[in-house]
């Protein structure tokens, strides 16, 4: 049993590694692009009348509404907690049907890693929740 719980640990280790990579990797080219197209505009404003009317004109709203929309990193927030909620909710469910199969030691550790695991899956789906109401309250969620 013990040769399967390293197995399972070491795949989930593995699994997380390969996700915060891509996600660093994509986020890396996400704040890249951003930079080059501000690195772009900055060259073609030469003077502060010209930054004063480009800032005031419907194009720079709709650029800067694009690149920071509070309503989208709400919901990012929101969405990404309930999802790690959710899973770890499942995880410790799991953990705790299977701990039936274990020896006196091993359901004792499969009792205290189902245990965390609801414990974090609960404490993530209440961050969820209070940021959708939280947000609501502060207008952040309404529709522009």
């Amino acid at each position: 049993m013990e040769g399967v719980l390293a197995v399972g640990g070491g795949f989930a280790t593995i699994m997380f590694v390969v996700w915060a990579l891509l996600h660093s990797i994509l986020r890396w080219r996400e704040i890249t692009r951003d930079t080059r197209i501000m690195t772009q505009l900055a060259a073609q404003v030469r003077s502060g009348e010209e930054v004063a009317t480009f800032l005031e004109s419907p194009s720079a709203h709709a650029l800067f509404d694009r690149t920071v929309d509070r309503r989208t990193l709400v919901l990012e927030r929101m969405l990404r907690a309930l999802q790690s909620g959710v899973v770890l909710v499942v995880m410790g469910i799991a953990i705790f049907v299977i701990r039936t199969q274990f020896t006196d030691d091993e359901a004792l550790a499969a009792l205290v890693f189902g245990t965390l695991s609801l414990a974090l899956g609960a404490a993530f789906l209440l961050a969820g929740g209070l940021t959708y109401v939280l947000s609501l309250r502060w207008g952040l969620l309404k529709e522009s």
